[in-house]
């Protein structure tokens, strides 16, 4: 690698690392159930030694979702890095935005060296990773519970994985050495994964539809003695995919002690290892496979809509109008082409991510619901490896000469650029609702904790009672509350004397039949969205402060508590203290 390639490759990598930490360094976890029921819980319900042994350990308890949450059993590598980030830093979510800055740093580096590669342009590596990092629903990978799946490694070691196998299969290694070295390389890389996140689980399938596709094409250079050894060991990783037995045997008690934080009622009744939400997840619905494809109702077609209004929902409207025509013209060409024609080297790494692409593209069709956008980023890396692998085929046949070569590199990255802008104005905008929304009501209940109990609360106490301090002073005027909300309400005032009413507006219907009804409300707090700490928040702040000077008016996200009590306002200074 020359100089100049690797000092392309570590901006990338501080670029990857910067976005990621001026999104989101600062800001903290929300009232996710799943984070304190299932993330906290299980670092907690395990030793560290039960989870190294559990990493080590081939065989898997369960499909993809197990029975009352169990996570630590499915993947142990995941829960392992969580217990040593809870043990040292409590609640504190820095240490996991820092790790997945690192991570998409890394990530962003490989992804340029990737296309680098294939392509022999500097350019087209670094709209590879400008345009992966703008995708909007990403968003969900650092919100609220999803900063801990640590899905930027995840991506790395299946590409790691991926390419090595096609090199072995290719027969590149011919010292048996280098060959012994680089299959433990892809099978720790395959292991690591499923154990980090057990969505992998597909990676041995793509490794052997790659085997199959291509043995007939490599034999005259790989031996079928080495063929039969792949396909052995890829037939051994099912231990990783198929659960053997039941979660219950592998369980060290039948659930989890009372005392655990966020703990269930104890249970001796554990499911078998298919659960409601597998068999869900294991469902086939063309219509879902489409619609996440494609086009989601509710917002913006791709292949019409040139202008976008609505955050995308599917992979092809996260392209937008020109990459989307592109990408699905020009991949179905070039697979066609390579079909008819011989294969190259780089024509492999083509094939096993068109490969892993198509999968993805097939578990698209399982029944969980389509708004939920996460999923689209398993789409992500395999796509913007194959727009920038057949942008440079179509380039190499339709653009050869220096003046049309140089005119289409200048519309791919206008496209690139006008792609690129727009998604990340709809990434801010998410982030700056959902992740000022988290920031504000851990701050929001905090002081309401603060002035209640006369206390700051301690580590996770907020997330452990947060169920309890809504139930017992909060009125959230955005719920859809159910037609008896007032007497609700009536009753939390008799018991408490004073309840906080969250609102969005300040000309509230709820609080005006609150007041109607005989009750004093006093503003009692104000909050900002853009009050979070991260750097994006803070520069979006500025914006807004200059936008008003030229307008005169901008608008804003706030919150709005009040404090509710009978009138005339009675002392609520003596109110009882949470066990």
């Amino acid at each position: 690698m020359s100089k100049k390639i690797a000092w392309h490759a570590a901006g990338c990598f501080l670029f990857g690392f910067l976005f990621i930490s001026i999104s989101w360094v600062g800001l903290p976890a929300d009232f996710n159930a799943d984070h304190l029921a299932i993330n906290y819980r299980g670092t907690h319900a395990l030793s560290y030694w039960d989870l190294v042994r559990l990493t080590l350990d081939p065989r898997t308890p369960a499909w993809f979702y197990p029975a009352n949450g169990l996570m630590e059993y499915l993947r142990p590598f995941q829960f392992l890095i969580m217990k040593v980030f809870f043990d040292l830093f409590q609640d504190s979510m820095i240490p996991f935005h820092l790790t997945a800055a690192f991570g998409f740093g890394l990530l962003s580096a490989v992804f340029f060296l990737l296309v680098f590669y294939s392509t022999a342009s500097i350019l087209y590596g670094w709209l590879a990773v400008i345009l992966y990092a703008s995708f909007p629903s990403n968003y969900f990978m650092l919100t609220s519970t999803f900063s801990v799946d640590f899905q930027y490694f995840v991506s790395i070691l299946s590409l790691i994985a991926l390419l090595t196998f096609v090199r072995l299969s290719r027969g590149d290694f011919k010292k048996s050495g280098v060959f012994t070295a680089s299959v433990f390389l892809w099978i720790v890389s395959i292991w690591l994964a499923i154990k980090l996140k057990s969505s992998e689980k597909i990676l041995p399938f793509i490794c052997l539809a790659f085997l199959g596709w291509t043995s007939l094409r490599t034999r005259p250079r790989l031996p079928l003695t080495r063929i039969a050894f792949l396909a052995g060991i890829i037939a051994c990783m099912m231990v990783l995919v198929i659960p053997a037995r039941s979660l219950a045997k592998w369980t060290k008690q039948p659930w989890i002690t009372a005392n655990t934080p966020g703990s269930q009622t104890p249970s001796t009744n554990i499911p078998e290892a298919l659960t409601p939400k597998d068999k869900t997840t294991f469902g086939f619905h063309w219509k879902n496979l489409l619609q996440r494809t494609f086009y989601v109702p509710g917002g913006d077609f791709p292949f019409t809509s040139l202008k976008r209004k609505e955050w995308p929902r599917s992979f092809s409207e996260n392209l937008g109008f020109f990459l989307a025509w592109f990408f699905w013209l020009g991949l179905t060409f070039i697979i066609f082409r390579k079909i008819s024609s011989e294969d190259s080297p780089k024509d492999h790494d083509f094939l096993i991510v068109a490969i892993w692409f198509c999968v993805i593209l097939a578990g698209f069709a399982n029944g969980l619901t389509v708004y939920d956008t996460r999923f689209l980023n398993f789409a992500y890396i395999p796509g913007v490896l194959l727009l920038f692998y057949g942008t440079h085929e179509i380039e190499d046949i339709f653009f050869k000469q220096d003046k049309s070569r140089l005119v289409f590199r200048g519309l791919i990255f206008a496209a690139v650029l006008y792609t690129a802008i727009t998604n990340f104005g709809f990434y801010s905008k998410l982030l700056m609702h959902f992740g000022g929304m988290q920031n504000t009501l851990i701050k929001s209940e905090t002081d309401i904790f603060r002035e209640t109990f006369g206390r700051d609360p301690g580590p996770w106490e907020l997330y452990q009672k947060h169920q309890e301090m809504e139930s017992r002073f909060e009125v959230i005027d955005w719920y859809e509350l159910p037609s008896d909300w007032m007497d609700t309400a009536k009753g939390k005032l008799e018991k408490e004397k004073m309840i906080y009413f969250f609102t969005r507006t300040t000309d509230s219907e709820r609080l005006k039949a609150l007041q109607n009804t005989g009750y004093s409300a006093e503003l009692w707090r104000q909050y900002d969205f853009l009050d979070a700490k991260p750097g994006i928040f803070k520069a979006a702040k500025l914006i807004r402060s200059l936008k008003k000077k030229i307008r005169g008016k901008v608008k804003k996200h706030e919150i709005f508590i009040y404090r509710i009590r009978h009138l005339p306002a009675e002392n609520p200074a003596a109110l009882p203290s949470l066990p």
